[in-house]
């Protein structure tokens, strides 16, 4: 496992300018483990705030391929942690190996869901085959990017419907 420090990141950069330090402890035994972390300050907290507005902008004008690359590689570190760091979340957590695998390979999972939804485009039914308002209203929608009604929710990265669409009677 590589070596533990307990700093925050913030802006891509480590800092650990807080001076309380917390002290990981063996939730089974009440053992002070060797890891510690410190505590992130009041102004670290608006760095790193600060930190993710300014990376919003260009992560917003990312392609969906670009996107479900990042989201893939998030996937790829969480599966490539070691038993080491298994173990340690085990003892931290007193929670036993089997549902730390389990909530790991969840979460890897997810990402990758969500790279393949970007990757097939945001455009696309609702999961379980239900569709959006279409099936609700008894109207078609006609879809100005596909000339017809489409059936399909067309959705921008945060799942609102974009305007581009408008709806007429069947």
């Amino acid at each position: 496992m590589p070596q533990f420090l307990g700093h925050n990141y913030i802006g891509g950069q480590r800092s650990a300018n807080g001076s309380l330090k917390l002290q990981s402890v063996d939730a089974a035994t009440g053992e002070a483990l060797p890891q510690d972390f410190y505590q992130a300050t009041p102004q670290e907290v608006d760095a790193a705030a600060q930190a993710a507005a300014a990376a919003y902008p260009a992560y917003r004008v990312l392609s969906a391929a670009r996107r479900a690359q990042f989201l893939d590689a998030i996937a790829d570190e969480l599966d490539a942690l070691s038993d080491n760091f298994i173990d340690l979340v085990c003892r931290e957590t007193a929670l036993p190996a089997a549902r730390i695998k389990g909530e790991r390979g969840r979460t890897s999972g997810q990402m990758r869901l969500f790279a393949n939804v970007l990757r097939r485009g945001v455009c696309g039914r609702l999961p379980g085959g239900v569709q959006g308002p279409r099936r609700a209203y008894g109207h078609g929608r006609a879809c100005r990017r596909c000339d017809h009604s489409c059936g399909r929710d067309h959705r921008d990265a945060g799942g609102r419907v974009q305007h581009d669409l408008w709806w007429r009677r069947r």
